[in-house]
């Protein structure tokens, strides 16, 4: 599963600069019906992004908003950037 939600996350970011896109608005994916532990996710998620920027020569991708559906979600993101 952590593979899957790491290749989504690269697969996301790929697309939308493929695209195009200055901005982009990801959910917290699968920490809801799925059950995926929020603080996993949260690492995971920010982990991917972070090595996509530092990889990612040229893109127009200048805003990336991580969305969580709810605080204890929100807190799983926050204390995966501490």
């Amino acid at each position: 599963m952590v593979q899957c939600l790491k290749c989504c996350v690269f697969n996301i970011l790929d697309t939308s600069a493929s695209m195009g896109a200055q901005t982009l608005a990801m959910p917290s994916i699968s920490t809801g019906t799925y059950g995926f532990p929020p603080d996993l996710n949260g690492f995971i998620t920010i982990q991917c992004v972070l090595d996509w920027c530092i990889a990612c020569d040229v893109s127009n991708l200048r805003s990336i908003k991580l969305c969580t559906f709810d605080q204890n979600i929100h807190n799983a993101f926050v204390q995966a950037l501490n």
